[in-house]
C-alpha cells in the first residue's frame, strides 16, 4: 500500500528532472546552457527548438522552484549566506580603501555589490512610449503616401 503522503510525479517533471541533472550537472558544455541540456535531453531535436524550449524549461515555475532550491542548499552547504558575502565585501572595501596600498577596482567591485545589495540606486531609463500615426506618415517618402489608402 502506497504512503498517503506520497507525491504523484507527473511525466512533465521527470522530464524537469532528467533537464536539471545536465543543467546542473559539471561538464561544461551543458552546465547552465539551458539549449544544450534540452539537446542532451532530446538529441534530435533542432538547435532552435533547443533554444526555445530550453528557455521555457528554465523559465518554468517547477524548474525555478528546484534552481531556488538548489541554491540555498547548496549555499547552506558552502556556508556562504547573504551576511556572509555583505560581511566580506565591507571588508574588502576597506581593505582596498587603505591608503597606503589603495585598490581602486577591488574597492570600485565592492561597493557596487554592497549598493545593489540596498537598492541605492535604480537604473533608470527614459522610454517614449508616445505613437502618432500622422508623425509615422510624415516620415514616410511621398511615393510611399500615393501609395495609401484614401482615409
Amino acid at each position: 500500500m502506497a504512503k498517503a503522503n506520497k507525491e504523484i510525479v507527473t511525466a512533465k517533471e521527470i522530464k524537469y528532472e532528467e533537464f536539471l541533472s545536465h543543467y546542473l550537472s559539471n561538464n561544461p558544455k551543458t552546465r547552465y546552457n539551458a539549449t544544450q541540456s534540452y539537446l542532451q535531453l532530446y538529441p534530435n531535436a533542432s538547435y532552435d527548438l533547443a533554444r526555445t524550449d530550453g528557455s521555457r524549461y528554465v523559465a518554468s515555475t517547477y524548474i525555478q522552484g528546484r534552481l531556488a532550491k538548489f541554491k540555498q542548499s547548496l549555499a547552506e552547504k558552502i556556508g556562504v549566506t547573504e551576511g556572509f558575502v555583505l560581511s566580506n565585501a565591507k571588508e574588502v572595501v576597506e581593505r582596498c580603501m587603505n591608503p597606503d596600498d589603495f585598490k581602486e577596482q577591488g574597492a570600485i567591485n565592492s561597493l557596487k555589490l554592497l549598493g545593489s545589495y540596498h537598492a541605492m540606486w535604480v537604473e533608470k531609463k527614459e522610454v517614449d512610449h508616445h505613437f502618432s500615426v500622422e508623425n509615422k506618415l510624415n516620415e514616410l517618402p511621398p511615393r510611399e503616401v500615393q501609395l495609401l489608402p484614401p482615409a
